[in-house]
């Protein structure tokens, strides 16, 4: 009788089996992210007048931008997206005061660029902790049809980065 409960013993092990689990969380923090980019806070042209515009001597002013990547990003385009619509023209932005809009003449070596398109920064790309610096110039334009108010502009200009 020993033999056959030993015998039992020893196959029926399975019997007793159990399985436990157990949940073990995994964390991190990503410092930041693939790329950074960043721009100038602010373009102010200060006092100008409806002639400067008109004639078109109010000089370009730049909005400088620079792209940080921590990991290798290529195919990098910009998109400037304005906050008033466009003018019937897609490369003069409404200013938000009648008769002047904003046009983007170049960036680096593109030049009459358009808003709300995709514009190629750099085909090359930037490597593992590269950066890449360039301004985009931007200057006040008579909007044509339109009499040039007296007041104050208040509008914004959106840039979005995107690559891979």
């Amino acid at each position: 009788m020993k033999k056959i409960a030993m015998l039992i013993s020893l196959f029926s092990s399975s019997v007793f089996a159990s399985t436990a689990t157990v949940n073990v969380p995994v964390k991190g923090t990503i410092t930041s992210a693939t790329c950074t980019f960043t721009a100038d806070s602010e373009v102010n042209f200060g006092s100008i007048t409806a002639l400067n515009i008109n004639n078109n001597t109010v000089p370009e002013k730049d909005i400088n931008m620079t792209v940080n990547c921590d990991w290798t990003a290529t195919n990098i385009k910009l998109t400037f997206i304005p906050g008033a619509i466009v003018t019937g023209d897609p490369k003069i932005m409404q200013s938000g005061l009648a008769g002047v809009g904003f046009k983007l003449p170049t960036m680096g070596s593109i030049s009459n660029l358009s808003f709300n398109t995709e514009h190629i920064w750099s085909s090359v790309g930037i490597p593992n902790g590269g950066s890449r610096t360039m301004p985009v110039k931007i200057k006040p334009v008579k909007i044509p049809s339109e009499d040039i108010a007296a007041g104050n502009i208040d509008t914004t200009l959106t840039i979005r980065l995107s690559y891979d």
